[in-house]
């Protein structure tokens, strides 16, 4: 019992040095308010305890001494768009001695140490600097997005966006934000270029038209693949397809011996005069008979290629310039063996059983193979506007 009291003093004395350290450690780091939080969250388990004392006492007093030469300093310069750091330094005030008023009262060990603290009412400053603040970002809003470009509309989103957090309800900030930010959007429209003279199977281009491009969509972009009405397009992507090559069908037969050993019986083993040998109980001895068995396979092979050629083109609106003109290409290959045998079936391995139970089959047609190489050439498609995604936005 002796021994687990003194575990539990141990381990207490290293949780109360610990939590001491850390609040000290934030203050050496400049981090006043948080070196305060710690202290207060200790205090209010021990009231005495004068090293959290002595660190909210300067904590508090250095980091409220800061905020009053912001203060001074930023109503000194008497800008329009300073009120949003001249509201958030009242609020620190504020919060920080409410921190402290909720403190059960100190009990310093050190009669020196003074805990009493001067309380201000900073309502009226808060009030009036959220409102001036909030005016002065709504109104930078306004500025940025009167400018038309949807750069300078995104920037105006930002200055709205603040102004919604500190009143959701001023003006028509909501309608203002939205605006904004679909002033703000980068519009892309991607498209199939058919340059190729061959027939190509209907359900081709359809595929390409049908690649997920969504996952590019963020905030500022957004990719269409169906043209909308009453909407200007930036870029435009183009999946060019200029060539189809289906190379000519290949046959390959081979032949080859399976052998195995099997068992294939039992028989009784003999002494030297042909009788049978027995065991101690009377019983005769037997003995596996192995064989030697053996199947000849032919193999026949059959293989078709195709390619589709093409580029992704991108470009902007109204400009001849070419983000990218990038080659790319889509493959299919296609490959089937089947086989069959004779001799005894019991020698051919796992490999040429599932051989010989394929039956022969015709070649994919050309419009086959070409719809096998669609998914290939979608994801080219899509690789090539991954990479160039950040040109976009």
């Amino acid at each position: 019992m002796l021994r687990r009291y003194a575990l539990f003093l141990s381990v207490l004395t290293v949780l109360i040095l610990g939590s001491c350290a850390s609040a000290r450690k934030q203050f050496e780091k400049g981090n006043y308010d948080r070196a305060l939080e710690i202290s207060a969250q200790k205090l209010r388990k021990n009231p005495a305890d004068q090293k959290h004392i002595d660190i909210l006492v300067n904590a508090y007093r250095i980091a409220n001494e800061r905020d009053e030469a912001e203060l001074n300093r930023l109503k000194a310069e008497n800008r329009e768009d300073n009120w949003e750091q001249i509201y958030n330094a009242y609020r620190r005030l504020d919060r920080r001695q409410s921190v402290v008023r909720e403190l059960p009262k100190l009990r310093p060990s050190n009669p020196l140490t003074d805990v009493e603290f001067t309380y201000k009412d900073y309502s009226l400053e808060i009030q009036k600097s959220k409102t001036k603040a909030v005016e002065s970002l709504y109104q930078a809003g306004e500025e940025h997005l009167s400018k038309g470009d949807r750069f300078s509309a995104r920037t105006a989103y930002g200055f709205y966006n603040r102004a919604f957090g500190y009143d959701p309800n001023y003006l028509d900030v909501r309608e203002k934000m939205e605006m904004a930010r679909t002033s703000g959007i980068t519009r892309v429209l991607f498209g199939v270029n058919r340059q190729t003279m061959q027939p190509l199977p209907a359900g081709f281009e359809q595929n390409l038209m049908n690649v997920d491009l969504s996952g590019f969509n963020r905030q500022w972009l957004q990719i269409d693949q169906v043209q909308q009405m009453n909407v200007s397009y930036h870029y435009f992507i183009e999946a060019v397809i200029t060539d189809v090559a289906v190379l000519p069908e290949r046959v390959r037969e081979t032949s080859y011996t399976d052998t195995r050993t099997i068992e294939d019986g039992w028989e009784y083993e003999k002494n030297a005069d042909g009788s049978i040998k027995r065991d101690s109980l009377g019983n005769g001895i037997k003995r596996t008979i192995y064989r030697e068995v053996t199947a000849k396979v032919k193999k026949t092979e059959h293989e078709k290629q195709c390619t589709v050629n093409g580029a992704v083109l991108i470009y902007e609106s109204g400009s001849d310039r070419r983000i990218s003109q990038d080659a790319i290409y889509g493959n299919a290959n296609y490959y089937y063996a089947f086989g069959t045998a004779k001799g005894d079936s019991r020698a051919l391995s796992d490999q040429s059983r599932k051989l010989v139970q394929n039956y022969p089959q015709p070649f994919p047609s050309f419009s086959d193979m070409v719809m096998m190489a669609s998914a290939s050439f979608n994801n080219a498609v899509y690789d090539k506007i991954r990479q160039y995604r950040s040109y976009l936005d």
